[in-house]
């Protein structure tokens, strides 16, 4: 005997009401999880990195006048490079 390939069914009650009951299974743990986890976990992660980001070494204070003293330097070469400009191309800042 020849068996006939399946017919399309529209999806059942039982059928509707699993994947209904599969949606509802995932979002009450996702609302839980937005509601309460989600904002404790980002302001604790946040006023921890506050915190921790008020204080500087006493390394990293070094290099930040290190630093401050570099471009001080720099900023002075600058100056004393555009007044030669100045005196010898006055027209090179147009160009």
């Amino acid at each position: 005997m020849l068996q006939r390939p399946p017919v399309w069914r529209p999806p059942m009650k039982d059928d509707i009401r699993r994947k209904k009951m599969s949606a509802l299974l995932l979002a009450i743990p996702l609302t839980i999880f937005v509601l309460f986890v989600a904002p404790i976990w980002l302001w604790l992660h946040y006023s921890n990195r506050q915190q921790s980001g008020i204080q500087l070494s006493h390394q990293e204070m070094q290099r930040l006048a290190q630093l401050t003293d570099d471009a001080k330097r720099m900023r002075e070469r600058i100056q004393a490079l555009e007044e030669i400009l100045d005196a010898e191309h006055p027209n090179w800042r147009q160009s």
